[in-house]
């Protein structure tokens, strides 16, 4: 049985690389914490969903999870960070929790997209989605993270004058 057209999966995924990178290049950190929690939260249903689907034993499942917590911890604390005016520290974990998410969580099915039978308890176009804002969220906080370094602009922000 052939798969559905990927082609809404990837406009999904191209939609939400722009606006992430979009974010992160005019800084607008408050809508960047936001797209960082919607592609943490698209890997964590994504992971639940192959998780539960999975015929492995719990810790081979649980191992194979743990680069996509990793990214999560990494976002949350990059975000983090960014809130707190730690530019330096929050666009380098950006980069890191971007990786995880879209090459170790969303790249090795990018597959499921067109195919008809998905490793997933979740509803098929469910799990598409989340496996195309995966992608284009993680690599969107790549490219935002790489772009904000080769400006050379301030990593800091500007503190309230002195005396």
């Amino acid at each position: 049985m052939p798969g559905p057209a990927p082609w809404p999966w990837v406009l999904l995924a191209l939609v939400a690389f722009g606006v992430a990178v979009a974010a992160g290049w005019r800084r607008q950190l408050a809508l960047l914490a936001l797209l960082v929690g919607v592609a943490v939260a698209a890997d964590v249903i994504h992971t639940v969903g192959a998780f539960a689907a999975s015929t492995a034993p719990v810790v081979a499942k649980v191992y194979a999870a743990m680069i996509s917590v990793s990214g999560w911890v990494a976002a949350v604390v990059a975000v983090w960070q960014l809130r707190r005016g730690r530019l330096q520290a929050g666009w380098i974990l950006l980069l890191l929790a971007g990786t995880f998410l879209a090459f170790a969580g969303a790249l090795p099915d990018v597959g499921a997209l067109a195919s008809s039978q998905l490793a997933s308890t979740l509803d098929p176009a469910l799990s598409r989605a989340t496996i195309a804002l995966t992608l284009g969220l993680g690599l969107g906080m790549v490219a935002a993270s790489l772009l904000d370094q080769r400006t050379g602009r301030p990593t800091t922000r500007p503190r309230g004058k002195a005396g």
